[in-house]
């Protein structure tokens, strides 16, 4: 997935994972919101992914990922 489509799925799940969280605490809701973060956290990592390749690093896990990003 380029980079710009990936930025953009990236802020609508963000934004769904918003709305999900403003609702009246349930157990639908927890489920609701557990779920959303998790894609949010897949395609954060990704779209961290190819902006610390594109700087020259090598990045192959989530946490290689962040760890280049703050460094």
């Amino acid at each position: 997935m380029k980079k710009d489509a990936l930025k953009k799925n990236f802020e609508d799940v963000l934004s769904r994972w918003g709305e999900v969280l403003a609702h009246p605490e349930s157990d639908i809701v927890r489920d609701s919101a557990i779920l959303r973060f998790e894609l949010t956290f897949e395609v954060a990592w990704k779209l961290v992914q190819i902006l610390v390749r594109e700087q020259g690093f090598e990045a192959n896990s989530p946490r290689q990922s962040f760890q280049q990003a703050f460094t």
